[in-house]
């Protein structure tokens, strides 16, 4: 699996964490900051399967969001062509402070 990550202006305020601990004081901040106007494509491994969710925070530190910056989620199939599971230019947009995405992999 990939997370892509696509920046567009300030690039400086994007975080996310996945699988982060849910730990109240514990900053769930993996990955970021990030440069502004690219595209940082990061390698996940993530298990399978209806007993595995998977929680993904995506996080604006100025609180403003992301703009039409967002984040998404690829399948990468054995010849190298990409679906999209989640997120997008669409869905995976950031508004405010950030929020929360749970979801499983089929």
């Amino acid at each position: 699996m990939t997370l892509r990550l696509v920046t567009k202006g300030n690039g400086a305020e994007m975080f996310w964490g996945l699988d982060t601990p849910k730990i109240a004081h514990i900053n769930p901040r993996q990955y970021g900051p990030y440069g502004n106007d690219q595209v940082y494509d990061h390698r996940v491994r993530l298990l399978a399967g209806e007993s595995h969710m998977h929680i993904l925070k995506v996080m604006d530190s100025f609180g403003d969001g992301w703009g039409t910056a967002y984040w998404e989620l690829l399948r990468v199939n054995d010849d190298g062509v990409e679906s999209r599971i989640i997120g997008g230019p669409e869905a995976g947009r950031v508004e405010g402070f950030g929020h929360t995405q749970s979801f499983y992999i089929a």
